[in-house]
């Protein structure tokens, strides 16, 4: 699953947004949740973009992140992973 560099670096967005958060029901890191469901995505063999959305499906619901920020999120991580349309 981590071969993919803009699926990495989304992860890690997602998980320093999700630092320190807790699962309700098992006291678990809460980025443990994303990642499960970003997998369950790949297992279905989801396109990269559904991947990526999964893995960061909550960060806006339950971080401080704005939609404005996921986007420029994605601008760089394209330009970093050489998938620019520009």
């Amino acid at each position: 699953m981590f071969e993919d560099n803009k699926l990495a670096l989304a992860i890690e967005f997602a998980a320093r947004k999700h630092w320190g958060q807790k699962r309700k029901y098992n006291d678990e890191p809460f980025i443990n949740h994303p990642i499960a469901v970003a997998e369950m995505a790949r297992e279905t063999n989801a396109d990269r973009s559904v991947v990526i959305a999964a893995v960061l499906h909550d960060t806006v619901e339950d971080t401080d992140t704005t939609i404005e920020d996921l986007e420029a999120a994605a601008d760089l991580w394209d330009r970093i992973a050489g998938d620019s349309k520009s």
